[in-house]
């Protein structure tokens, strides 16, 4: 295998902090399987495995993109329909959900029927109950005094965060735990911990402890998570480092 030569991305993140927390921490990500590093906590070798969180769960830039410009299609061929009521529209989406809406031909009809109705305005979900993992894609729209307008389609973060947050933090213990197992190091240590270097802020600061202890109580449940003493939350922007899982 091709040695590294040290580590890269959000290892650099994880190695910093693993220094400010432990002794002798050895980098030894050198392409032969877990772990990325070893470190020496409590007078015990400790296997570190860094991994980043991504959006394996929530929306890719384009599909926001393309979902974006039909939801505006859509609102702009309503609003070009003589007599028709004039709205300010925006949508919202859940980035626990794995996609837009699929079915673009119910989901254009749902939309073009709600605009064309008078009345105060509502919220229009797009998602059928079941087939949402969180809180679905919600079209927003009220009055409008002028022509109307319509935002761009925009990640709710004030709504899904806990969903969101367990989601993506299932998915990773998971994943790292099969590769650990995979892995001709797996034997090698009794004691594995799991940091997750993330970039969604909002995990930090928008969770109150209520909404963490529910995480937590979600993440103790999640397969894998046998593997690993600890799971730890270290924010990329801010350095930030939150306890998600520690082995009792």
């Amino acid at each position: 295998m091709k040695d590294r030569k040290g580590p890269r991305g959000s290892e650099i993140q994880a190695g910093e902090w693993l220094g400010d927390v432990a002794d002798d921490v050895c980098y030894v990500g050198d392409g032969v399987g877990p772990p990325d590093f070893v470190i020496r906590h409590r007078g015990e070798a400790v296997a570190i495995e860094v991994t980043e969180m991504q959006s394996g769960v929530g929306w890719e830039p384009s599909q926001r993109v393309a979902f974006g410009d039909a939801l505006r299609e859509v609102v702009e061929s309503v609003r070009d329909e003589p007599g028709t009521p004039r709205w300010h529209v925006r949508c919202q989406f859940d980035p626990a959900e794995p996609r837009p809406p699929k079915k673009q031909g119910v989901w254009r009809n749902e939309v073009r029927d709600a605009l064309r109705k008078p009345g105060p305005g509502g919220r229009l979900q797009l998602l059928p109950k079941r087939s949402r993992a969180g809180r679905g894609v919600v079209v927003v729209f009220h009055p409008a005094g002028n022509a109307g307008s319509f935002s761009s389609v925009r990640e709710d973060t004030g709504l899904l965060v806990v969903g969101a947050a367990l989601a993506r933090i299932g998915a990773c213990v998971e994943e790292k735990a099969r590769k650990v197992a995979k892995g001709p190091r797996a034997c090698c240590f009794t004691s594995w911990w799991l940091v997750l270097v993330e970039e969604f802020v909002v995990f930090h600061s928008a969770l109150n402890d209520a909404e963490w202890a529910t995480v937590r109580d979600g993440v103790r449940r999640c397969e894998g998570i046998d593997r690993w003493s600890k799971v730890v939350l270290l924010s990329k922007f801010t350095g930030d480092c939150t306890l998600v899982y520690e082995r009792s």
